[in-house]
């Protein structure tokens, strides 16, 4: 089972599942990573199958850094926001925003609600974790990719799509973006005619910036 959308009047996919946040003020995307598989793990221990975790810069607090947007189509908002707020509990600074409302400094507040809206708006975010990437490990096809997994669309930097018979060297790290309601991998040329997600594993501190 896939997360439930469902169309709007401009086209724009709403996430039907409740879209929770956290921030512990994470600074760099692999940082930010280490906490959304953190988070997984808690949200399958209370027995969450399609989980969509993903991660957004924001301005709130004393500098920019990165916060996560969560839904569970299989939990209750009660559960998700249980799981965030267990994570969030080993760090010194923790804030939580759910169905519940906001726990946490109130600086962090507006950073967390403009995540969430993204997250259940599908308009921007960079996806850590979604529905099929565990089976998308090795090379597959780019229609593979948009075949077993919740992948829209497989795009180059260029903003040519790439052809379904194209081999997608996966690296087992994807990170596809959110936008206008798809969620969209981007992908550069390789070798032998192949392409490769545009993110690395090991993102140069610049990149660590970006949403």
């Amino acid at each position: 089972m896939t997360q439930q959308t469902t169309g709007s009047r401009t086209g724009v996919r709403i996430s039907l599942a409740p879209v929770a946040g956290l921030d512990v003020l994470s600074g760099s995307l692999r940082d930010i990573d280490g906490v959304a598989h953190a988070v997984v793990r808690a949200l399958h221990d209370l027995g969450a199958l399609d989980v969509v975790v993903a991660s957004h810069v924001v301005q709130s607090g004393a500098e920019p850094h990165q916060v996560l947007s969560v839904s569970a189509d299989d939990l209750s908002a009660q559960e998700v926001e249980a799981a965030l707020r267990q994570v969030g509990d080993a760090y010194d600074v923790s804030a939580v925003l759910g169905g519940d409302g906001f726990d946490g400094p109130p600086e962090l507040a507006g950073g967390l609600s403009q995540a969430t809206h993204a997250h259940a708006t599908r308009t921007s975010g960079r996806v850590v974790v979604f529905p099929g990437d565990h089976v998308l490990l090795g090379t597959v096809s780019v229609a593979d990719a948009t075949m077993w997994s919740d992948i829209d669309r497989v795009e180059l930097v260029t903003g040519e799509p790439a052809g379904p018979g194209i081999a997608l060297m996966t690296r087992d790290f994807l990170r596809p973006r959110w936008v206008g309601g798809d969620l969209v991998l981007h992908v550069q040329a390789a070798v032998g005619g192949s392409v490769v997600p545009f993110e690395t594993p090991f993102p140069t501190p610049c990149c660590a910036h970006h949403s």
